[in-house]
């Protein structure tokens, strides 16, 4: 059975009310594709090999590809059940919440698009380790909540070329190497740090590309308040041709949807749910489990809803899910 991992993380009133203890209880009994206990594996694994970057110490290989594998094998198992990303306030550890998801969507879109399993493990260890360049630039740059100088924007701008000489010095593939390196390249050479054009850069490090933007623009920044998945997706959108392959895009957008899992939203009918499935080839119209009826008061009994056979209710728009506890 899939494992309840934890969708809301955000900041809840100092005393939870009787509502909002019912809606987490609602949200975190939805099937989830990854359990918690992974999650915590996970994270641990990535806190692990950052810290031993940092004094100098090796990747140790084994203890990521076993849990790199076990995150392969859950998603299989469960990839219908809804997607829990993590999502952590405090920014000292978006790189470990941030890394666990890039690698989780990337192994979800793996597994949709049916690469095989050694393909989907190898990329999945390019996205938990994509941005392990990190580890060489100074936090007062990386957390700094305000504009970044020239030249402080062009020492970020190396850490996919150190996250490249990082796990160079390792045993990994070249596939891992190669995502770490070109995971901020576009295709008409606006990205970096080589500026590289159309089919030079591996449509796997493009992938995990899209995945990483995805992530970034849905989770709050020192310097921005996070996207509405939503709006992440248009901007996406926005960006294809001139970024990313328009055939890229399309495919990124039928496999994760307008409204992606795990998005709040408000019906026609004044219902507020959480997406819990895609239909591809349906993006508007996915699965949602209600949560609130018309006034904004909870549903012991959640309604789920296929959007595609329902032909009364349709989606408003997003909400964010503070929403949820007013």
């Amino acid at each position: 059975m899939p494992g309840k991992g934890i969708i809301y993380k955000g900041p809840l009133p100092k005393e939870e009310s009787p509502k909002a203890k019912k809606i987490k209880t609602l949200i975190e009994e939805i099937p989830q594709t990854i359990p918690q206990q992974t999650q915590k594996e996970v994270l641990k694994t990535v806190e692990h090999i950052i810290s031993n970057i940092r004094i100098g110490k090796a990747i140790e290989e084994e203890p990521l590809k076993n849990v790199i594998k076990q995150m392969v094998e859950e998603v299989i198992s469960n990839q219908e059940a809804m997607l829990n990303l993590i999502k952590i306030k405090s920014h000292d550890k978006y790189t470990f919440a941030h890394s666990t998801n890039v690698c989780a969507l990337a192994i979800l879109l793996g597994i949709k698009r049916n690469f095989n399993k050694a393909e989907i493990e190898e990329m999945a260890i390019g996205g938990m380790l994509h941005d392990i360049g990190k580890v060489k630039i100074s936090e007062d740059i990386l957390l700094k909540p305000n504009k970044l100088t020239i030249k402080e924007y062009e020492e970020i701008r190396k850490h996919p070329l150190y996250g490249y000489e990082i796990l160079n010095e390792s045993n990994l593939s070249e596939l891992p190497k190669l995502i770490a390196v070109q995971h901020h390249e576009r295709i008409h050479r606006r990205g970096y740090p080589q500026g590289l054009s159309g089919d030079k850069i591996h449509p796997l490090s493009r992938l995990v590309a899209l995945v990483n933007l995805y992530d970034s623009l849905t989770t709050d920044k020192p310097y921005r308040s996070k996207f509405l998945p939503h709006d992440a997706m248009r901007l996406i959108i926005s960006q294809s041709g001139n970024d990313f392959p328009i055939e890229d895009v399309k495919k990124f957008v039928e496999d994760m949807s307008i409204y992606p899992m795990g998005s709040f939203v408000r019906l026609n009918t004044g219902e507020t749910g959480v997406v819990t499935r895609i239909n591809r080839y349906a993006v508007i119209r996915p699965w949602v489990k209600i949560l609130l009826n018309a006034k904004r008061e909870i549903l012991y009994k959640p309604i789920e809803v296929n959007l595609v056979k329902d032909k009364e209710r349709f989606i408003v728009n997003c909400v964010g899910e503070e929403v949820l506890f007013e």
